[in-house]
This record gives structure tokens, C-alpha cells and sequence, in this order.
């Protein structure tokens, strides 16, 4: 197969790199591009890939492959876990595309609710999620809490933060913070004001291995909750139950957060965490931990190409 894969960010690019690389050890070309260059292409492709056919350049060119019989395949970039309300006007739709690959039920469930129509989804798995296989899932002489950052909804992160900063210095464990990639073109929220010097920042490493050397995890309820069901980590989120759409993802995810649980660093770090639960909500989000994530969506592109 010949392949174009437009990305109007970097971080469309760095997603699906896995699924380039798979596409590339079995002979096929892919083209990847930040520009539209369509017209000067030599033969055209026999598919498209985008992380997301909505706007900017995947909608474009995508519009364009529309044209002309070529299919285009998006595959979520962010699945949310939880209902945003209405305005998420573009979750009712797929953009620019024949049909959308999806990380999991949860993922197909939420895009029901916005009212999606079925016929243009499927649960394929995401093909980052291949590379949760690579780790292991650790635990160290000195806990690690690893602090993950957002950059959409605070929440209640400023009070939450303070709080793993104090228990930690008083325990002796170990702050690594990661900032949410978004955050290095929209600000950050944790400036270096509130970060003393004993808190290691970490930037640009790979979640998926973070996460598995963390001994719990902080963060917001998102897709970052995926590496920790399948490490099977302590989680706290500074998001409180309240806040718009959590009451039904707490009730689908009973996991401890602010407004519903006292944060207490040392417990989170000994407790152990129910294991098939764990597993349940993997699979409920994330499908399958068989590595096979890039080889489903090969094997619909395939289809599509030759349909």
C-alpha cells in the first residue's frame, strides 16, 4: 500500500510513529506531510491515515481523498473519559473520513452519547498502546509519586499539588512531574514558581515507562489512566466528582480523587489496588493488551483499500 499520513502538530506525528513503523516493515510507503501537497504527489495514495479529521490540514487533504474515492481512515487521538456536554461538537461526527479506529468500548460508548452513527466506528485499539508491552511494572526502596500535569481543566491541581509536595518531604519520597505536552504551547500551569528544586521534572520520556516506575500516580481523569490499569498503580486525581460530567465516570471508575477522598500519599502508595477490577477497566478503554493494536488497523486499511 502507498500511504499519506497529513499532521497539522507535532504530537499527531509522535502518535501514531508506531503505526508508521508497522506500516514500513511490511514494504509499504508512507508518506508523511505538514503541508498539503496533494497536487504534487506522483501517484496518488491508496489510503489516508490522520489522528484526527476535523480541521486544519487532515480535514483538507482528507476532503480531497473524499473526492476522489480514496479512503481515509482517522484514528482517535484523545479519547475522553468522560461526557463534556454537548458543545464537544465535533465528537458527532468523524470529519473528513470513511471511518474512525477507536481505542476501546469506552471510547465507542462515549462517541454514542455525541450521537456519532455507529456504521463510521471501530474498536480497533490504539496503536501507542502496543508499546505499554515494552515495560515493566516496578516499585522502589524510596516510593516515586509521579505527578502528571494538565493543560485543559485544572480542577483542583493547584490544592492537590501542595499537598503531595508536604506529605512527600515529610515521608521522604521521591516528586517526578511531567507536564502535559499540550502545556509547552498554551503555558503551563505548574510554573517554576511552584515546583521547589527537589521535585524532578520530566520532559519529552515516554509516559508508558513513567508510569510503570512510578509507585502512584496524581493526575487528571484522562487517558493517562489507561498505563496505570495496566501497570496497575495507586491513582488520585485532583479533579472532584462534581465537576461537569465526572458523576457518571465515577461510577463507571471507582477511583479515589479530591472532594471524595482524603489524599494520604502513604496509604495510596501501600494500598493494593484490585487487580481484576483493574483489568476490567483496561480492557473497557484500551480493548486488548495483545499487541495487536497496529495490526488490526493495517488489516482494515487493507480492506478498505482494496474495497
Amino acid at each position: 500500500m502507498r500511504v499519506l499520513l497529513p499532521y497539522s502538530a507535532e504530537i499527531y506525528l509522535t502518535n501514531l510513529k508506531p503505526l508508521v513503523d508497522y506500516f514500513e516493515s511490511r514494504g509499504d510507503a508512507v508518506i508523511c506531510t505538514a503541508e498539503d501537497n496533494w497536487d504534487s504527489l506522483d501517484s496518488r495514495p491508496d489510503v489516508v491515515i490522520s489522528n484526527q479529521a476535523w480541521w486544519k490540514l487532515e480535514n483538507e487533504i482528507g476532503q480531497r481523498a473524499n473526492s476522489t474515492g480514496i479512503p481515509h481512515v482517522t484514528i482517535e487521538h484523545g479519547a475522553p473519559m468522560f461526557y463534556q456536554g454537548g458543545p464537544q461538537y465535533y465528537r458527532r461526527e468523524i470529519g473528513a473520513a470513511d471511518v474512525k479506529c477507536l481505542w476501546g468500548q469506552h471510547n465507542f460508548d462515549m462517541m454514542r452519547r455525541y450521537k456519532c452513527a455507529p456504521e463510521n466506528l471501530r474498536v480497533t485499539g490504539y496503536p501507542r498502546f502496543d508499546e505499554l508491552l515494552d515495560y515493566s511494572s516496578q516499585s522502589n526502596p524510596k516510593p516515586r509519586i509521579l505527578f502528571l500535569g494538565t493543560w485543559k481543566i485544572p480542577g483542583k491541581i493547584f490544592e492537590v499539588w501542595q499537598k503531595v509536595l508536604e506529605q512527600a518531604e515529610v515521608l521522604g519520597y521521591t516528586v517526578a512531574y511531567k507536564p502535559h505536552p499540550n502545556e509547552s504551547t498554551r503555558g503551563e500551569l505548574l510554573n517554576r514558581e511552584r515546583i521547589p528544586e527537589r521535585v524532578e521534572i520530566i520532559r519529552g520520556e515516554n509516559l508508558f515507562e513513567e508510569v510503570a516506575r512510578a509507585d502512584a500516580v496524581i493526575t487528571s481523569p484522562t487517558s493517562v489512566l489507561i498505563p496505570v490499569f495496566y501497570y496497575e498503580k495507586p491513582v488520585y486525581s485532583y479533579y472532584p466528582w462534581w465537576q461537569k460530567g465526572l458523576f457518571q465516570f465515577h461510577r463507571t471508575f471507582k477511583l479515589p480523587g479530591v472532594g471524595k477522598n482524603r489524599l494520604d500519599l502513604e496509604k495510596l502508595v501501600q494500598q493494593r489496588v484490585n487487580r481484576e477490577r483493574y483489568q476490567r477497566y483496561f480492557e473497557y478503554t484500551a480493548f486488548k493488551a495483545d499487541g495487536r493494536n497496529r495490526e488490526r488497523i493495517y488489516q482494515l486499511c487493507q480492506e478498505l483499500a482494496a474495497s
